[in-house]
């Protein structure tokens, strides 16, 4: 598998692309009330930025082997994107310092405690 930010199209380039789209969203939904029609061209710039926040989602997921697919990419960060950056943000932090609830359980066992190590040998 290749790394999360190489190859054409990278996070960084899908990062600016967003970026671009939520201000220009913004800003035609105030130009709206100078100029008529202006509301539905920045519609188009929300559903722009909503791809490029699904494309991030799905790579991450690809990487860190998290369950979902894209539907429920395109759904989530189109109704929760501070959530879905959220979320993205953790599954991002090292090992043992983020939420594993939503990991895969080969994950999980890893970062498995032991109390009580004499108990466990004799079973």
């Amino acid at each position: 598998m290749t790394d999360l930010g190489s190859g054409v199209g990278s996070s960084v380039t899908i990062a600016i692309a967003a970026f671009i789209c939520w201000l220009l969203w913004i800003l035609l939904l105030f130009v709206q009330f100078e100029v008529d029609g202006a509301f539905a061209i920045a519609w188009v710039f929300y559903l722009g930025f909503v791809t490029a926040v699904t494309m991030v989602r799905h790579r991450v997921r690809l990487f860190y082997d998290i369950n979902g697919n894209p539907v429920e990419d395109f759904f989530c960060s189109m109704l929760l994107y501070p959530c879905v950056a959220t979320q993205m943000e953790v599954a991002m932090l090292p090992k043992g310092k983020g939420l594993t609830t939503y990991m895969p359980r080969s994950q999980i066992d890893d970062d498995v405690i032991v109390v009580n190590p004499a108990a466990e040998t004799s079973a």
